[in-house]
């Protein structure tokens, strides 16, 4: 195959916007829970390289939530090229998460006079430095010279401050010139309230007869609608697991808080164990409440957790993922260091928060969970031991 020339490569902002070109649907649902597109940005948005005046359209509302967003103008000299390779190259303050999957990338391609194809990914590969991620497509897309190919991702640990990073893109083996990334400040909270759906939250544990799906309720929430979940009395604990939306890239929020009412239908026999869990694939923090009296009452209560690394314990015997407990230990951990917690914050692969406080049958309750952005710009403050 005769190599591609130099070309311009084009960013646009990824606005999650709910509406499409002809054609294209206005609102997409994907995943086991029906989650639906909305209209909140990514923390991270690609934005048009200087010197360019054109941002190019998307095409129709995207794929994936949390996401990048890649647009790039096929040009001539890619006309009648089947689409064979897409490489995506970040600089060395970002890392690609190792465990990214097929269910993290999407790649469409249309244009003026072509319909929207979607390109059937079928290798992804990351590279040893953790900045360059490979696509490959499984299915044949031929590109024509009007073609705009949108690249969505995630699963990329970006850096804690603001400012404007570079990335590369190259489509067939063509290098093109480097875009910028804008690392902002203004971030949109995370939010769940549950006044019409579960929103993708999950249970984990001994819990709902071995189902992961809970109840939702309404009427009796701290805010209106609430998730409720009974225990199994198996002797494990279970968990509250929240959905993508809280995972993936969370650096911004570094600073910040991670708010949720809960509620116990018994406050008698209560026992200790890790109240949130935080983890990345290769780290696991957990975050304590406190002794008994702290634990949520058979009223709301509100918690705040800060989102800095004296709020966070950190497990010793690292395991990611894989490690989370089932039992709520608390015994093999230590202090998070700075280091560690904004590694798992750069890529968190799970949330969890305590469902079950009580050493007997009991039910759990939990309302308004919400991810509230940090200061963003301001150098963090050395809070870890």
């Amino acid at each position: 195959m005769t190599p591609v020339t130099r070309r311009r490569l084009l960013a646009a902002a990824s606005t999650m916007v709910a509406t499409g070109l002809a054609g294209c649907e206005g609102n997409v649902e994907f995943g086991d829970n029906n989650s639906t597109a909305t209209t909140q940005p990514p923390p991270h948005t690609i934005t048009e390289p200087v010197g360019d005046a054109t941002v190019l359209p998307s095409l129709g509302v995207p794929l994936l939530t949390d996401a990048y967003t890649i647009t790039v103008r096929a040009t001539q000299t890619l006309d009648g090229q089947e689409l064979d390779e897409l490489v995506i190259t970040f600089p060395e303050t970002f890392s690609l998460s190792r465990s990214l999957t097929y269910d993290d990338v999407a790649v469409r391609v249309g244009g003026p006079g072509s319909p929207t194809r979607q390109a059937n990914i079928n290798d992804v590969r990351v590279g040893s430095d953790g900045t360059t991620l490979t696509l490959s497509p499984g299915s044949s897309v031929t590109l024509t010279a009007t073609d705009t190919i949108v690249v969505e991702f995630r699963g990329v640990s970006a850096p804690v401050r603001t400012g404007e990073y570079l990335v590369g893109v190259e489509v067939n083996g063509a290098v093109s010139d480097s875009g910028a990334v804008t690392i902002a400040s203004d971030f949109t909270p995370r939010e769940s309230t549950f006044e019409t759906t579960t929103e993708g939250w999950t249970v984990v544990g001994d819990v709902q007869d071995g189902s992961v799906f809970p109840d939702r309720k309404s009427g009796d929430g701290d805010t209106g609608s609430y998730l409720s979940a009974e225990d199994d009395t198996t002797g494990d604990v279970w968990y509250w697991v929240a959905p993508r939306s809280f995972r993936g890239s969370k650096s911004p929020y570094i600073g910040g808080t991670l708010s949720f009412s809960l509620r116990q239908s018994t406050t008698e026999d209560q026992f200790d164990a890790a109240d949130v869990v935080l983890a990345s694939d290769e780290q696991v923090l957990y975050h304590d409440f406190g002794d008994e009296t702290a634990h949520p009452g058979t009223d709301w209560t509100r918690y705040e957790v800060p989102l800095t690394p004296d709020a966070w314990l950190q497990e010793t015997e690292a395991g990611g993922v894989s490690d989370v407990p089932d039992d709520g230990r608390l015994d093999r951990s230590e202090p998070a260091d700075r280091e560690t917690f904004e590694s798992v914050l750069g890529s968190v692969e799970t949330l969890h928060i305590r469902g079950e406080y009580v050493d007997g049958s009991d039910v759990g309750d939990i309302d308004s969970v919400a991810l509230t952005p940090g200061p963003g710009d301001e150098e963090p403050t050395e809070t870890g031991s």
